[in-house]
């Protein structure tokens, strides 16, 4: 009788180290996964053509007024006034930056706050490749981002 009981328990016992031990494989399998997806997976670039483009000049951002390394850029930053795009205080525009990259950005004119929803290059004069971001809003700090503000703004 002792017999069988022991040989219940171990049975069971033996059960339970399998179940423990596919466990624990699962689990193990399940961090590794979730630590490869926790890595940053490149976003995907889509493309947009900019239609009707006016692209103006951003007063102020030429490299040598606007704090930017003239070394490196030449050019100043400039905003296409035939894209903007205003809802509520929220405005909305593309811009072209002394690094000749391209971004879109929205601005607060009431509290000077903007943010980045997308970034990319033009791949023609009016075809951009990008890649949607969801940038945080700030308040416009350093001289280039002012002026870039003080002028859509002013639109």
């Amino acid at each position: 009788m002792l017999k069988n009981i022991l040989i219940k328990k171990l049975e069971s016992s033996k059960i339970m180290l399998d179940i423990k031990h596919t466990l624990l494989n699962i689990l193990c399998k399940t961090a590794i996964l979730s630590i490869f997806l926790s890595f940053a997976i490149p976003a995907i670039a889509a493309t947009d053509t900019i239609k009707n483009a006016n692209w103006e000049k951003v007063p102020g951002t030429e490299p040598s007024q606007a704090n930017i390394d003239a070394n490196q850029y030449d050019e100043p930053a400039f905003l296409n006034t035939n894209g903007i795009i205003k809802k509520g205080g929220i405005v909305m525009y593309d811009i072209v930056n002394p690094d000749a990259s391209y971004a879109r950005l929205q601005t607060n004119c009431q509290t000077k706050n903007f943010r980045t929803i997308r970034v990319g290059q033009f791949i023609s004069d009016s075809k951009v490749e990008y890649q949607n971001i969801v940038g945080e809003w700030g308040k416009a700090s350093e001289l280039y981002h002012i002026l870039i503000v003080d002028f859509v703004c002013s639109l």
